[in-house]
This record gives structure tokens, C-alpha cells and sequence, in this order.
């Protein structure tokens, strides 16, 4: 047997495991070495030292409390110590469910060439990644997510109700690690009770139904309290009041290419990819086809994705999502772009696309793909770095080094500082005004960058006040930091 042709498939499965291993190297230094965010160390601070009842009923509530990664980082941490990389290890687990659907997804149910190159595109969006170094749901649910698109594609080709058991865990398990995959959920069962409808004879009613009323119904046991105190207590206030476009669309491709903000630039890569995306869509109708395939379930799950959350603006005032609580839509375009490709015949028009995309998405992997950093925690890459510098000039001074900074510090200061591993570092930020500024400071963390959606405006931080009496001691340009130091006078 021949093994060096590309189109074998040891070469193939071998192609797989080297990308597959590949990422998830560059997933695990990560986890490894990347700072803390603000809402991870939010987390592991106000959530899981919370009792288990406390933390499925929302005792203490806030959107920021992702239930399943709560629960499990508290259940790691009963078994292994209570460090960062411990916390991160679900997500880290969920990038291997991602990475391993990913695989048998492309791999089973695309040509060979489009689906290593959608398993390459579906691997290499830094963002997304992002999320399998961090101790926060979204990781978690992209896993989950994957793994239920495989079985919902297994089911429409083998229609065997196991499919659909496999398909609704997963899913179910999406929900409970961001709610917003809620609208993810109700699509998957929207498409499985349809097919029954088209062909009762291959998909019988009777699983699609019970299956699907048991799930619901113990995902709505679960998340009624949770949601229903979101909801009262005004929690749900992460989003835009835009449009899907400006919204969900923009903010997705803009944190993709890793930009700070809204760039011409980053509308010019979403208008290109849209009409791309549209043109290979109606394309790949072109020829006469079932109604019921593999494509067009995917391409059902996506509409009904956008148009539950348009809808949900519109009845319920919910906000459109923002970046992160987005992902979700990018396997959605992805698969339904490729499958799309999938069914057109034209070779001149697939090679064309697999290049352009190809060359697209992996000079952007390569020019945003780091160890120090994330796309929307940019400005935390530097914080131990920080931290050990002035820890080292107390010790040298033999004093307590007093640090005042910009409110978006303040959560993953304080994880540090708890660690007890700076013991020469003071923080004096006042705790009932975030604006403020402690006059008693030594050296002072200054965010130069206004972050819009989170309400920090750099230009009013009253640092820039008292110019005269700091000097620039460290600077970040890259990350938009400034580290002052307080002149000492004579």
C-alpha cells in the first residue's frame, strides 16, 4: 500500500494529529504561562469558594458565574492545589473535545482536502483559543458545542436515535457552561423534531420528542433560579443595542484579528468574508438536491441562532451578544462555509477558496498567536512582570511599596496579592471609588486605552492630573501601560 500520496489516509490521519497536537501545545504553554484575566481571577475570588448550593442557585449573582466552570474548578481544586493552572484545566480538557470533534467532524462528513483545511481554519482563530487557557465557560462550551454538532451530523446520516441522546449531553452541558448557548440548544431540537417531519419514516417522532422533553426539561429545573436572578437583579448587561452586524458580527471578527477596537479595517475583513460567504452559499444550490443533508442542518442551526437572538432584542429587550458570548457563531459559519464548498463542483472555485481562506486565517494565527497575552484582557500580559520589578525595589528599599492603578487592575491585583507572593507590594486602591486617587501611592498602573464596553475612560483617570509630580518608571506601549513612579521630593 502507498503511502506518500496526500489523499491516503495515514497521511491524512497523520496531517490531524500533527495540527491537532500542535494546537493544543500552544493551548497548554498558555495555560501555563499567561497572567490572570480580571474575570478569572473574579471567578476564583467571589464564586467558587461559594458553597455548591450557593453556587447553583446564584446566591451570590452575577453573569460572570458560568455554572458547570464553577463547579468544576471548585472539584479540581478539592483534588490538586488551588492554582491558576488548575482552574484552567476544564477548559484545557474542553479543547481536547474540540480539537477531537473538530477532527471526526471534518473528517467524516467532507472531502478530504476541504476538511483538513476547515479543521486548520476551525483551530487557528487566536481568539477563540483565548478561551482554553482561561478559567471561564466559554471554553467549555465551544467543547461542547463541537461534540453536539457531531452527533447531530451523525444522526441526519444514520438517523439512529442514540445520536440524538449524545447530541442533546453535549448540548445540555453547553447550556449549564455559558447560558447563552441556550438559543444553540432550542436550535438543535428545532432541526431534529423537523427532520421527523420531512420523513417520519427515517426519523421517528417518537425519540426526537421524549428525548427532547427530558433534556428541557432538567435544563429548565436547573437554570430557572439562576436565570430568573440574572434577570431581577439586572445581570444580564454585557451586550450591544446596535445590530447583529455592528454587534455580534463586528465585535466577533474585530477581537479575531486581535484589534484593540473597531477599526476600518476590521469592517473591510467582515465585508469581504460575508460576501465570499454568500456567494459560496447560493453557489452550492446550484444544483438540483435532498432537502434534508448535511449542509442544510448546519445551515438551519445558524439561522436559528441569529434569528433567536434578533428576536430576543426585539421581544424579550435581551442585548445582541459581544465578542465572547459570540464564539459560538464561528464553528456555525465555519462548517457552514465548508460545507457549503463541499457541495459545489466546480474545482476552480474550491481551490480558490481553500486559498484565499487558508492564507487569510493563518497569517493572522501567525501574527496574533502569543504566549503573553489575550485579545480582550490585552493590557493584564505584563502583571507579574510588574509586580516582580516593584516587589524587588521594596526589597532593595527595605519598605512596603504602596500601588494605586486603573480600576481594570483591580481583580487580578488583588488575586496576586492574595497569593501572598509580593509580600513588599501595598495595594491602596479605595474600594468605594474606583476613580479615585490615592494620594499615598509610590507607584501608580496606568491603563492609557479607554475601554468603552466596560465604561473605563483613560482620559479622565486622575493620574493624568498629577503629571508633575510622577515620572514614566516602565512603559508597555504594545498593551498601553504606563507605570508611574512618585517623585520623591527633597
Amino acid at each position: 500500500m502507498k503511502i506518500n500520496k496526500f489523499n491516503n489516509i495515514p497521511i491524512i490521519s497523520i496531517l490531524y494529529i500533527v495540527v491537532g497536537f500542535l494546537i493544543f501545545f500552544y493551548i497548554i504553554t498558555r495555560s501555563i504561562v499567561l497572567d490572570i484575566t480580571f474575570d478569572e481571577a473574579w471567578t476564583l475570588r467571589d464564586f467558587v469558594p461559594q458553597s455548591l448550593t450557593n453556587i447553583l442557585t446564584y446566591t451570590s449573582c452575577d453573569a460572570n458565574n458560568h455554572l458547570l466552570n464553577t463547579i468544576l474548578i471548585k472539584f479540581f481544586y478539592s483534588l490538586f492545589p488551588d492554582t491558576l493552572f488548575v482552574a484552567r484545566l476544564p477548559n484545557l480538557i474542553a479543547s481536547l473535545v474540540f480539537i477531537i470533534f473538530a477532527q471526526r467532524t471534518c473528517k467524516m462528513f467532507l472531502s478530504y482536502k476541504i476538511g483538513f483545511i476547515c479543521f486548520i481554519i476551525l483551530l487557528t482563530n487566536p481568539f477563540l483559543l483565548d478561551f482554553f487557557s482561561q478559567a471561564r465557560g466559554y471554553g467549555l462550551a465551544l467543547g461542547f458545542q463541537m461534540a453536539s454538532l457531531y452527533y447531530l451530523l451523525k444522526y441526519i446520516k444514520k438517523a439512529h436515535p442514540k445520536y440524538i441522546v449524545k447530541m442533546l449531553i453535549f448540548s445540555f452541558f453547553g447550556v449549564l457552561s455559558v447560558f447563552v448557548m441556550i438559543n444553540f440548544f432550542i436550535a438543535e431540537i428545532c432541526v431534529i423534531v423537523l427532520l421527523s417531519l420531512l420523513n417520519s419514516k427515517k426519523y421517528s417522532w417518537k425519540p426526537s420528542i421524549i428525548y427532547s422533553f427530558i433534556f428541557s426539561t432538567i435544563l429548565f429545573i436547573i437554570i430557572f433560579t439562576p436565570i430568573t436572578k440574572l434577570v431581577e437583579n439586572n445581570c444580564l448587561y454585557y451586550g450591544g443595542r446596535n445590530n447583529f452586524y455592528q454587534d455580534t458580527l463586528l465585535s466577533l471578527t474585530q477581537f479575531s484579528i486581535y484589534s484593540p477596537s473597531i477599526k476600518p479595517i476590521v469592517n473591510l475583513i467582515l465585508n469581504i468574508f460575508i460576501i465570499l460567504f454568500s456567494c459560496v452559499l447560493f453557489y452550492s444550490f446550484k444544483n438540483k438536491q435532498s432537502l434534508i443533508s448535511l449542509k442544510n442542518g448546519i445551515i438551519l442551526i445558524l439561522f436559528l441562532c441569529i434569528i433567536a437572538v434578533i428576536l430576543q432584542y426585539y421581544i424579550f429587550d435581551t442585548l445582541y451578544v459581544l465578542d465572547r458570548a459570540a464564539l459560538y457563531f464561528y464553528p456555525l459559519i465555519i462548517l457552514t462555509l465548508f460545507f457549503s464548498l463541499n457541495d459545489i463542483s466546480n474545482n476552480f472555485i474550491i481551490y480558490s477558496m481553500l486559498i484565499v481562506l487558508l492564507l487569510f486565517f493563518e497569517l493572522n494565527f501567525s501574527k496574533n498567536a502569543n504566549f503573553k497575552k489575550t485579545a480582550l484582557n490585552y493590557f493584564e500580559a505584563h502583571t507579574e512582570e510588574i509586580f516582580e520589578i516593584i516587589n524587588n525595589v521594596g526589597i532593595k528599599e527595605n519598605r512596603m511599596i504602596k500601588i494605586d492603578f486603573s480600576w481594570p487592575f483591580e481583580s487580578s491585583f488583588k488575586y496576586y496579592i492574595s497569593k501572598q507572593k509580593y509580600s513588599n507590594i501595598i495595594l491602596v486602591k479605595n474600594p468605594n471609588n474606583r476613580t479615585d486617587l490615592n494620594l499615598e501611592f509610590d507607584f501608580y498602573i496606568y491603563l492609557s486605552r479607554q475601554i468603552d464596553i466596560a465604561n473605563y475612560w483613560a482620559k479622565s483617570e486622575k493620574i493624568l492630573y498629577f503629571q508633575n509630580n510622577v515620572f514614566k518608571f516602565i512603559e508597555f506601549p504594545e498593551e498601553d501601560i504606563i507605570v508611574y513612579r512618585k517623585r520623591i521630593l527633597n
